[in-house]
């Protein structure tokens, strides 16, 4: 099996630095990533939340990434932010949190109610 490696990056190397530690493992903090052997990228930030045009990694072109790489952002609202905007633009899969907040939605309800609602009722609910 191919070992794959995960790579953190945030805006300040020192809180990238502690949730490596936190993480631990095969895990490590990363300024310089190689951008071409990227086939998932996760924004995990707030970045486009409040402010659609904010981007998580300013100057990144998105294309340098592998033909076959995964944009998701967690942000689901607004539903298109710039980095799903600009990655469908490159050609590449991307979607939003959306489908995240079902997920999270289906095990909330059924912790509180026991009633165990599939997640695309949530999705469909959300928008």
């Amino acid at each position: 099996s191919q070992g794959r490696d995960v790579r953190v990056v945030n805006r300040t190397p020192a809180r990238a630095e502690a949730l490596v530690r936190d993480l631990g493992g095969r895990v490590q903090a990363a300024g310089d990533v190689p951008w071409p052997g990227v086939t998932l990228l996760v924004n995990a930030s707030s970045a486009g939340l409040d402010a659609p045009e904010e981007t998580p990694l300013p100057g990144l072109d998105l294309s340098s990434l592998d033909s076959q790489a995964f944009v998701y952002d967690m942000v689901y609202q607004p539903q298109a932010t710039r980095l799903l905007r600009e990655a469908r633009a490159a050609g590449l899969r991307a979607e939003n949190g959306l489908s995240m907040l079902a997920h999270q939605a289906r095990l909330a309800f059924l912790a509180w109610t026991g009633a165990d609602v599939p997640a695309p009722v949530f999705r469909a609910a959300a928008g």
